[in-house]
């Protein structure tokens, strides 16, 4: 659920995430892809304009909300499937739970 209660993030087993209105239960825009496995994990940044990804390739994908494109390259960093990610407050870090 973003921070502001307008939306909600979901991964999804066809390997993208999907953006709804959490008022009208509705789809916003396209799904974004570019993950090679299902989504397990999904996050938005304090401010609403990121979400970060994370699919069962032990990836990170960062996310323009708004635009529905991703932010650079994938960030590799465990060396299991990621459980959980979060933004820090200011929105320049994000954290990582792995097995």
């Amino acid at each position: 659920i973003s921070p502001d209660g307008t939306s909600v993030a979901s991964g999804s087993w066809d390997n993208t995430v999907r953006i709804w209105d959490a008022a009208t239960r509705i789809q916003i825009g396209d799904p974004l892809q570019g993950h090679t496995s299902v989504v397990h994990s999904v996050a938005y940044s304090s401010d609403v304009t990121r979400i970060g990804s994370a699919p069962y390739d032990k990836t990170i994908q960062i996310w323009y909300t708004t635009a529905g494109v991703q932010i650079g390259d994938p960030l590799f960093s465990h060396d299991d499937w990621i459980q959980s990610i979060a933004f820090s407050p200011d929105r320049t870090q994000i954290a990582s739970g792995s097995a």
